[in-house]
């Protein structure tokens, strides 16, 4: 697979994470939720873990995995501009 090829898979991973963002909310409140071929592989708490786990499922593409926490409370950001 080519990088690009790669870029675009974990695009289309980090998209279903968003388009599903309320149904993880309500399945995985609060905890780290990886995604591959637009599937949850991992979950927990602690996102060293996840990560762990993802490394030993996957241990030639554990680094393309997003992984995103999913928090029961709204985040606003505020950003500056100069």
């Amino acid at each position: 697979m080519t990088l690009v090829e790669k870029m675009k898979e974990f695009e289309a991973n980090f998209k279903w994470i968003g388009a599903h963002y309320e149904e993880l909310k309500a399945q995985h409140p609060d905890e780290w939720v990886a995604v591959w071929k637009e599937k949850i592989v991992g979950h927990g708490n602690d996102l060293l873990s996840v990560r762990e786990y993802l490394k030993s499922l996957f241990p030639e593409d554990y680094n393309e995995i997003p992984v995103e926490y999913i928090s029961t409370e709204d985040i606003h950001l505020i950003l500056e501009t100069r």
